[in-house]
């Protein structure tokens, strides 16, 4: 007992300098609630996460493929995908993407399309500003000042899609595959004709795909947080229509809570909290010796007993050490906004 409460002092004591070590501004904007600073770019300039939407359709029938080096083309495919929207202005950045979208897929037909993004299932792919989009406003992209493009902590949306069967009935596990992508800015602060390169920083990854988050409807009309696993689209007779949700969580305080309040979902969000207290190293950017032990979980299958786990360690952080690691969730947001520009995401269905 007294070796555990010595671990405790320890691990309260390096919290507590982490606090201490935080700035003065820092310790307002959290108090504030404000999710703004994840702006401050060692070069003085934001480079805002771009949503570039692709969809893939890849099929493994074998009389149904025919394959080129990395390029697939098609015959009698057994279903097509649909999107609904409209062009994008980013979407010409996919062909910067070397190595990625263009060099691996077919982009005519329905076979493998573009998921061109609209105001309302978007992740601001669009221009959002007043008046005609000229190109000295598409100019400011890049700008730490425009808040006319781009994403930020707190922006939420949906990706609408069909499921087209042409040999019903079909049953699909559809997956989301979402990279990030750097570019490279001149001594203005606007992007260069350079090509994109993907981010390969682990922790960066980690930190994207964990604030912001995908989500599908289920069999049981309630939303899932998407994994690694997917989600399954089964004995598809008809075109049937589909939705992804997505949403960047602007605080540590809505997932603690489980009320992610743009998800309006409480089983949703408790999914999110349990993620978290079994990783919290991929929501949470720490600095200098600090552990995340003292709170960390065990993934469990019996929901309700890790609920109750979680229930008791919960006070750990929201309580007294809340400002410390809220600095941390926001400055994993940071770590974002400074690493990555652009996000492609690919959803990809599989025939089972």
């Amino acid at each position: 007992m007294d070796e555990k409460l010595n671990k405790d002092n320890l691990l309260q004591e390096n919290v507590e300098k982490q606090v201490e070590e935080s700035t003065v501004d820092k310790k307002e904007e959290i108090k504030k609630k404000l999710i703004i600073h994840y702006k401050k770019c060692a070069m003085g300039i934001i480079a805002l996460a771009i949503l570039i939407m692709a969809v893939i359709a890849w099929f493994t029938k074998p009389d149904g493929v025919k394959t080129s080096g990395m390029s697939v083309t098609l015959s009698d495919s057994p279903f097509d995908l649909k999107s609904i929207g409209s062009d994008g202005i980013y979407d010409e950045f996919m062909d910067d993407i070397t190595t990625g979208f263009e060099n691996e897929t077919t982009t005519v037909g329905s076979s493998g399309i573009k998921w061109n993004l609209t105001s309302t299932s978007q992740m601001n792919n669009l221009y959002e500003g007043s008046g005609e989009l000229t190109t000295e406003k598409f100019g400011e992209i890049t700008r730490s000042d425009s808040e006319e493009y781009g994403l930020k902590p707190g922006d939420s949306g949906k990706l609408d899609f069909s499921i087209v069967p042409n040999s019903p009935p079909v049953s699909l596990t559809m997956n989301l595959n979402v990279k990030g992508y750097e570019a490279t800015f001149d001594n203005t602060s606007h992007k260069t004709d350079d090509p994109l390169v993907e981010v390969t920083n682990a922790t960066v990854d980690n930190y994207m795909h964990s604030h912001i988050l995908f989500f599908y409807k289920g069999t049981d009309n309630k939303k899932h947080m998407l994994t690694s696993e997917g989600f399954d689209a089964d004995n598809i007779t008809v075109e049937t229509a589909k939705t992804i949700y997505w949403v960047w969580i602007p605080t540590l305080q809505q997932i603690l809570d489980a009320n992610i309040e743009s998800l309006g979902d409480v089983d949703a969000s408790k999914e999110v909290r349990r993620y978290f207290f079994e990783n919290p190293d991929k929501f949470l950017k720490a600095t200098g010796n600090v552990s995340f032990t003292a709170f960390t979980v065990t993934k469990n299958d019996d929901v309700a007993a890790e609920e109750a786990e979680i229930e008791e360690k919960k006070d750990f952080v929201s309580g007294r050490n809340y400002s410390t690691y809220g600095a941390m969730y926001n400055d994993a947001d940071q770590s974002i906004g400074d690493h990555i520009n652009y996000v492609l995401v690919e959803l990809t269905a599989l025939l089972k």
